[in-house]
């Protein structure tokens, strides 16, 4: 025999005067092992074979081996490299592990199966770069209860791809490819409530579906969990035979036998394209090991899968399912490069007076307390103060309608106590109104104390009013406050506003009972804003010695504080793990527990 002769667009073989395609002789080869694997079943024994033949027929399967070994190579570069695996829930806490991510960037395509996810949850998980997802959940529950079963596919940005959402259903989805059908998917076991998510049998969808894929002139890929057991039966009209570790048929086995046959499709479990031989092992349950787990293909593809391209990996930590990866030849689905996204440079005009003003104000600091000496001016006279009590109330609030009413009380028979009216208001407005008409009636020079129950109103005057009037006053009720800062401003004595509880004191329960006397008696005097030109606001500081205290104050805080409730001290110790009646739940109770700790 000649040597092999290598040029630059192909490898032959000159044989003698002929030259034969290595391709042919890569069939032959293989037929030949085949037909000689079919004599050894049928005597028993091996034949010797003479010492020539020996030779001939070790060059034929290194050479043959060569060509694979450089067919796989080229293959490599257009395979579409899928993983299905049954996750058993909790996916958006799974995907938080390295372990996964490096599993999910191994692959174009990752279809995990019962992801226990509800519609919209699969915007909230994290994914690597240059992946997407498509979830295809199960509806939500009135009752908001566990979600179980759900399907998503974790998809690479470098492969062209069309979701074809009117094929795809709770726990299925269709993908189409140039060349092929890829169809994720999860049948429930026999007997499930089915019809509690979805309108049509998962059994007949998916039939449905494969029927209509198959009747194109595109191949048919299905993976993932159809909870049915064939045993080491082969679909008639299949190409290659298969072994199987699991001898069991089931009814679903059987069905999906005869979808497999009236489809056209092959099992690739248990096949030459397995890696495992027999077929390994997908499911662990309590009462043993099975296979239910399968990649179907069409007939027509069987002959480009290279051997071992269907490989079940155990993942005992993470789940009581193996995963199913497997690589499928098609041109169609060439990966490219995902170019990066370039940054684009901000441009920023000229610098102009409003950019520099804006600037300056942005490098100030001025606190509530500042803001509000600012907007109340200072305090020169001090004197013992005078205390009045003052409450507001509404009806029909939000209303057109409403009617709010507000009471000063001074102390009993006290000819000032006064009941006003404010039709439209609301109890906030009245509570405001209720301060700056108390204020305007007590002396400038006395220092005033007015306890009301508002916090609203107690804490716009002391800590908000300043920052509004700053602001330009963006704010509730400003033409209230306006009027209020000059009226507190004229003033030459500190206003103190006190919070205190009605139902503890009689003076706060007269004004209460004031209040809601106004807002009951229509003929009772309405209260009107009063002019900022009508109020006397000539107030001299400047001759006055300043004492270094607030012009309005108050002991309560800005904001309330909230009790901060003592969390109830749990022991990792104490915490019911996940079901352990399956397995592959180690990884999964890390996890929980680490959280538990971090919290």
């Amino acid at each position: 025999m000649c040597p092999i002769l290598q040029t630059s667009d192909d490898q032959r073989l000159v044989l003698g005067e002929e030259v034969w395609d290595l391709r042919k002789c890569f069939t032959m080869a293989l037929s030949d092992s085949e037909s000689f694997r079919r004599r050894r079943r049928s005597y028993g024994a091996v034949r010797q074979e003479p010492e020539g033949m020996k030779g001939r027929n070790a060059k034929l399967a290194s050479e043959s081996a060569t060509h694979a070994k450089g067919k796989a190579k080229q293959v490599e570069e257009f395979c579409l490299r899928i993983l299905a695996w049954n996750i058993h829930g909790r996916l958006a806490l799974k995907l938080t592990d390295e372990e996964i991510i490096e599993m999910i960037k191994a692959n174009d395509i990752t279809i995990f199966q019962e992801t226990f996810l509800r519609p919209g949850d699969e915007n909230c998980v994290d994914l690597p770069r240059g992946y997407s997802i498509v979830s295809m959940a199960r509806p939500k529950t009135a009752d908001f209860q566990q979600a179980w079963g759900g399907l998503a596919a974790v998809i690479s940005d470098s492969v062209e791809y069309t979701v074809r959402h009117d094929l795809s259903a709770p726990d299925m989805i269709v993908i189409e490819f140039d060349a092929l059908f890829l169809i994720g998917v999860y049948l429930p076991p026999p007997g499930s409530p089915w019809n509690q998510w979805a309108d049509t049998d998962p059994e007949q969808r998916l039939e449905q579906v494969v029927t209509l894929c198959s009747a194109t002139s595109k191949y048919v890929v299905v993976e993932g969990d159809l909870n049915g057991r064939v045993g080491d039966k082969t679909p008639a009209g299949a190409p290659l035979g298969r072994c199987s570790l699991d001898p069991v048929v089931n009814t679903r086995g059987r069905w999906i036998l005869r979808l497999c046959k009236d489809c056209g499709l092959t099992i690739v479990n248990g096949t030459v394209k397995e890696e495992a031989f027999p077929g390994a092992f997908t499911s662990f349950q309590p009462l043993g090991r099975t296979v239910i787990d399968f990649a179907l293909v069409s007939n027509a593809l069987v002959d480009f899968l290279p051997d071992k391209s269907l490989r079940v990996r155990d993942a005992a930590d993470w789940s009581d399912h193996s995963q199913l990866w497997f690589e499928v030849p098609v041109r169609g689905a060439k990966r490219y490069r995902v170019p990066k996204p370039k940054s684009i440079p901000i441009q920023l005009g000229p610098e102009t007076d409003l950019d520099r003003a804006a600037a300056r104000l942005l490098t100030l600091s001025v606190s509530a307390e500042d803001a509000a000496r600012q907007l109340y001016g200072p305090v020169t006279t001090q004197s013992d103060p005078i205390s009045v009590y003052v409450a507001a109330t509404c009806r029909d609030a939000g209303k057109p309608y409403s009617k709010a009413g507000f009471a000063l009380y001074w102390g009993p028979s006290n000819s000032a106590n006064t009941m006003l009216r404010i039709d439209q208001g609301s109890e906030s407005r009245g509570a405001l109104a209720a301060v700056l008409h108390a204020t305007m009636l007590a002396p400038r020079d006395s220092s005033l104390t007015i306890y009301t129950s508002s916090h609203y109103a107690i804490r716009t005057y002391c800590y908000w009013a300043g920052e509004y009037a700053m602001a330009g006053w963006p704010c509730a009720h400003a033409d209230v406050l306006q009027v209020a800062a000059n009226v507190i401003r004229a003033r030459t004595a500190p206003l103190r506003l006190l919070l205190n509880k009605p139902q503890l004191n009689h003076h706060a329960l007269a004004a209460q009972a004031m209040a809601r006397e106004a807002v009951a008696k229509p003929e009772t005097q309405r209260w009107s804003l009063p002019q900022v030109d009508s109020v006397s606001l000539n107030a001299d500081h400047a001759v006055a010695t300043t004492i270094a205290i607030p012009k309005v104050s108050t002991t309560i805080p800005e904001a309330d504080e909230h009790k901060k409730k003592t969390p109830t001290e749990i022991s990792v110790d104490e915490v019911e793990d996940p079901d352990d009646s399956h397995r592959g739940r180690r990884r999964e109770r890390e996890m929980l527990r680490k959280n538990l700790l971090d919290r």
